[in-house]
């Protein structure tokens, strides 16, 4: 009895032992997956919308800053920004509110297109259909297109995404800040100079996110998000007040 007592010891210490080797191996292969893949990004996108012709623009557009530098705004510069359009002009400037980025084109001519249209699967057309463009607003095209500009600046550094607000880059400026556990809103300016009809609508949309992202058996992020939008009502010439949101501390976090 004692010697089988012994043999199952044995066997017990030997299953703990190759569980436990088996699972620093296992903590090691995914550490190795998580060095192996990780990126940590800066994502920057300015949408603009317009329903009416405009002429002479200038904007002023809050840029992610940290330490009154932007690493995002130089990329911008330096490469190509809604795929590279050259009769768009790019700058950053100091302003009174701090770093943004300037935006100036000599007139923008609205294109509109038509309302989209889900299709089913047993629906779908055999060929990919030539999409409709309008140089005016009609029953048939009452969507104004967007004009995008967007860029994407690797990170040297694991991103803050729980607390960007102390060290990381955030859409600046920010006025009146109301903070509320991961979710901050707040205050911010946009410059906007431009002749158009009186009752031009334009919408300006600006979005920045900070992520990490990794693989272990699947993709996993973290992440930090702003999002800033207004409308405007006829011609321009000044500052205008915008309202923002940073939401912080989204995804997963390795421990």
């Amino acid at each position: 009895m004692k010697k089988l007592h012994r043999i199952l010891l044995a066997f017990v210490l030997i299953l703990a032992l190759s569980a436990g080797v088996l699972s620093l191996w296992w903590e090691g292969q995914k550490q190795d997956m998580y060095e192996d893949s990780f990126q940590s990004s800066y994502d920057y996108e300015v949408t603009f919308t317009t329903d009416s012709a405009l002429s002479n623009v200038t904007l002023y557009i809050p840029l992610p800053v940290t330490n009154n530098t932007s690493s995002v705004g130089h990329y911008i510069i330096e490469h190509d920004f809604n795929n590279d359009d050259p009769s768009w002009e790019y700058a950053l400037v100091d302003t009174e509110h701090g770093l943004m980025l300037s935006v100036k084109t000599e007139s923008i001519e609205p294109k509109f297109r038509p309302l989209p249209v889900p299709i089913s699967e047993d629906d779908a057309p055999s060929q990919e259909a030539e999409p409709v463009v309008s140089d005016g607003y009609s029953d048939e095209t009452p969507v104004p297109e967007s004009i995008y500009f967007a860029a994407m600046v690797p990170a040297d550094h694991i991103i803050d995404t729980r607390n960007p607000l102390a060290d990381e880059m955030v859409l600046l400026p920010k006025y009146n800040l109301n903070s509320s556990q991961d979710i901050c809103n707040y205050e911010s300016r946009i410059y906007a100079e431009y002749g158009s009809s009186p009752d031009a609508l334009v919408e300006i949309s600006i979005s920045m996110t900070g992520y990490n992202e990794w693989w272990i058996l699947g993709w996993q992020w973290n992440s930090y998000n702003e999002w800033m939008n207004i409308l405007l009502s006829g011609p321009q010439e000044g500052w205008v007040s915008v309202n923002g949101m940073l939401v912080t501390g989204e995804g997963v976090y390795k421990q």
